[in-house]
Protein backbone atom coordinates (compact mmCIF):
# COMPACT_ATOMS: atom_id res chain seq x y z
CA UNK A 1 0.00 0.00 0.00
CA UNK A 2 1.68 3.24 -0.63
CA UNK A 3 2.01 6.04 1.43
CA UNK A 4 -0.99 8.44 2.61
CA UNK A 5 -1.52 11.64 2.83
CA UNK A 6 -1.90 13.03 6.88
CA UNK A 7 -5.08 14.74 6.89
CA UNK A 8 -5.56 15.65 10.67
CA UNK A 9 -3.26 14.82 13.74
CA UNK A 10 -5.09 13.74 16.93
CA UNK A 11 -4.42 15.08 20.18
CA UNK A 12 -5.18 14.19 23.65
CA UNK A 13 -7.67 15.31 25.86
CA UNK A 14 -5.77 16.39 29.10
CA UNK A 15 -1.99 17.24 28.83
CA UNK A 16 0.57 14.99 30.02
CA UNK A 17 -1.79 11.87 29.94
CA UNK A 18 0.32 9.63 27.50
CA UNK A 19 -2.07 9.93 24.38
CA UNK A 20 -0.90 7.75 21.72
CA UNK A 21 1.11 5.17 23.94
CA UNK A 22 -0.58 2.17 22.66
CA UNK A 23 -1.87 1.72 19.51
CA UNK A 24 -3.92 -1.04 17.46
CA UNK A 25 -6.03 -1.28 14.49
CA UNK A 26 -9.49 -3.11 14.84
CA UNK A 27 -11.01 -4.92 12.20
CA UNK A 28 -14.69 -4.89 12.27
CA UNK A 29 -17.59 -6.46 10.20
CA UNK A 30 -18.63 -4.17 8.03
CA UNK A 31 -16.08 -3.86 7.19
CA UNK A 32 -14.37 -1.57 8.59
CA UNK A 33 -11.35 -0.52 10.96
CA UNK A 34 -11.12 1.51 14.13
CA UNK A 35 -7.32 3.21 15.13
CA UNK A 36 -7.44 2.68 18.96
CA UNK A 37 -5.59 5.07 21.07
CA UNK A 38 -4.48 4.45 24.82
CA UNK A 39 -4.37 7.23 27.24
CA UNK A 40 -3.40 5.46 30.30
CA UNK A 41 -2.81 8.53 32.46
CA UNK A 42 -6.28 10.62 31.50
CA UNK A 43 -8.21 12.03 34.52
CA UNK A 44 -9.62 14.25 35.79
CA UNK A 45 -8.03 14.83 38.93
CA UNK A 46 -5.01 13.31 38.81
CA UNK A 47 -5.64 9.56 39.89
CA UNK A 48 -4.84 7.89 36.41
CA UNK A 49 -8.08 6.08 35.27
CA UNK A 50 -7.03 6.01 31.65
CA UNK A 51 -9.40 6.09 28.70
CA UNK A 52 -9.12 4.10 25.27
CA UNK A 53 -10.55 5.91 22.00
CA UNK A 54 -11.83 4.55 18.70
CA UNK A 55 -11.22 6.42 15.90
CA UNK A 56 -12.94 5.65 12.20
CA UNK A 57 -10.40 7.27 9.83
CA UNK A 58 -13.51 10.06 8.77
CA UNK A 59 -13.52 12.47 11.63
CA UNK A 60 -11.32 13.79 13.91
CA UNK A 61 -13.39 13.32 16.94
CA UNK A 62 -13.60 9.65 18.92
CA UNK A 63 -16.43 7.41 17.76
CA UNK A 64 -16.16 6.05 21.29
CA UNK A 65 -14.16 5.91 24.60
CA UNK A 66 -13.82 3.44 27.16
CA UNK A 67 -12.96 5.11 31.02
CA UNK A 68 -11.48 3.28 33.83
CA UNK A 69 -13.61 3.84 36.79
CA UNK A 70 -10.96 2.85 39.57
CA UNK A 71 -8.46 5.44 40.76
CA UNK A 72 -4.55 3.79 39.04
CA UNK A 73 -6.70 1.87 36.64
CA UNK A 74 -4.42 2.82 33.49
CA UNK A 75 -6.84 2.12 30.83
CA UNK A 76 -4.91 1.98 27.58
CA UNK A 77 -1.76 1.00 28.88
CA UNK A 78 -1.73 -1.62 26.63
CA UNK A 79 -4.43 -2.40 23.50
CA UNK A 80 -4.93 -5.86 22.35
CA UNK A 81 -7.26 -6.67 19.65
CA UNK A 82 -9.13 -10.35 18.82
CA UNK A 83 -11.45 -11.37 16.48
CA UNK A 84 -15.33 -9.85 16.99
CA UNK A 85 -18.27 -11.59 15.25
CA UNK A 86 -21.52 -10.30 16.12
CA UNK A 87 -23.13 -13.04 14.87
CA UNK A 88 -21.95 -16.27 16.66
CA UNK A 89 -22.39 -16.79 20.25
Amino acid sequence: MPPQEVSYILVGAVQASWFGYSLAIALLPGPRQELLVGEPYYSTAMTGHGRVYGFDGTKRNATFTLTGDIAYDRVGLSIEVGTFDATTE
